[in-house]
Order: structure tokens, then sequence, then C-alpha cells
């Protein structure tokens, strides 16, 4: 899983709290931890300042209290604590994995836990609403419906090829609706195939 990991794992900026406008640069990578100050006056003396820098390898910024509380002063406590869990190797993987293995797993969850998932942070609120994803999951979910079903034994009858197909385009657009509305439309279809389901072991029943 280390190979996933790219050489910069985290990159944030932000000016100080008021009134202060100095800005700050924060860079995580495999090895240091890289904290740049730019400071902003508008007094003569300061406009030739240079900017400050500091570097610290993980372990010996897990040592640096002083830099904590200033990375905390400055950014919040959340990115301290995100930057420390860095420093000590535990690295949250999933939203680092190439986008396209990404959307291929998102692609099979329901649209209740797209929803929760789009809502933890902006890269799976940007892959979860991109058009890539939603076709996705437009080509696989009728394929997994007629699986489950067993269509094959179906399609003979040109009444049932009629009504697979019927219901291979209402999958398609309630799982559409489904996750622009964030409901649960998605629940029809699988009512549906629930009943044809039913009603094929009657039929089998019927003349066993």
């Amino acid at each position: 899983m280390t190979s996933l990991l790219k050489e910069q794992l985290y990159e944030i900026q932000r000016q100080a709290q008021s009134p202060s406008k100095d800005l700050f640069h924060l860079i995580v990578t495999k090895t240091q931890v890289i904290l740049r100050s730019w400071r902003i006056s508008v007094r003569a003396e300061h406009r030739m300042t240079l900017p400050g820098e500091v570097r610290k390898s993980h372990s010996d910024f897990l040592l640096e209290d002083i830099l904590h509380k200033q990375i905390q002063r400055v950014f919040g406590r959340s990115t301290l604590e995100y930057t420390l869990n860095l420093c000590r190797g535990q690295y949250d993987f999933l939203v680092r994995m190439p986008d396209h293995l990404t959307v291929h797993i998102l692609s099979f969850l329901g649209t209740s836990d797209i929803k929760r998932l789009s809502e933890t942070c902006k890269k799976f609120q940007k892959l979860c609403n991109s058009e890539d994803f939603w076709e996705k999951c437009q080509s696989e979910l009728p394929h997994r419906l007629f699986h489950v079903l067993a269509w094959d034994e179906w399609v003979s009858c040109p009444l049932m090829a009629t009504l697979c197909r019927v219901v291979r385009l209402l999958s398609s657009l309630f799982a559409i609706l489904a996750a622009r509305r964030g409901d649960s439309l998605l629940g029809f279809p699988s009512r549906l195939i629930g009943l044809l389901k039913q009603q094929r072991a009657h039929d089998l029943a019927m003349f066993s």
C-alpha cells in the first residue's frame, strides 16, 4: 500500500489570525515537515524581510512542542493531529488511491452510502459527483440486477425479453435520479425485481 503514496503527503496554507496578516504554508512529505512563513506588514522595515522556513524530520517534529503550538494556532487542532498522524505513519490510504480504482469500488455502493461518503472529504465529494462515476454506476447496476435474476432463462419468451429491457431502463433511470436527489428511489427497481422473482417461483411451482 505504501506504493500508493506520493512524495508530498499533505499541503495547506492559511493566513494567521487577526491582527496578524502573516501567511503560513505547511507541507508534509514522506520524510519531512516543512513550515514556511511570510511576514505581511505595512512597515517599511519589514518589507524586505525574507520568508522563514523550518524543516524537521518526522521523528524530530513529533518532539517539537513549540512547533506544534504554532501549527495549532494558525491551522487548528485538526490539522495538527493530522500532521502528527502522518509523521507516525498513520496514512489514510483510501483517499490516496488512484481515481479510477476508487470510482470502481464506489460504484458498488448504494445511494445512501454514496451520499454519506460524499460528505466525508472534498475528494469523495468530487468523485461522487463526477460524470465518470455515474456512468460507471449506470453501466454496472443493470448488469448486477440481471446476474442475480438469471435473465438468460427468461429471455426466450418475447414478453419477458421486453420486460427485461424495461427493467434495465428503469434501473438506470432510478439509479441516476436517486443519486441526484439523495433519496432512496433506488428501492423501487429492487421491489419490482422482488415481485418478478416471486412470480417466477410461482410459475415454476405450477408446472413442476
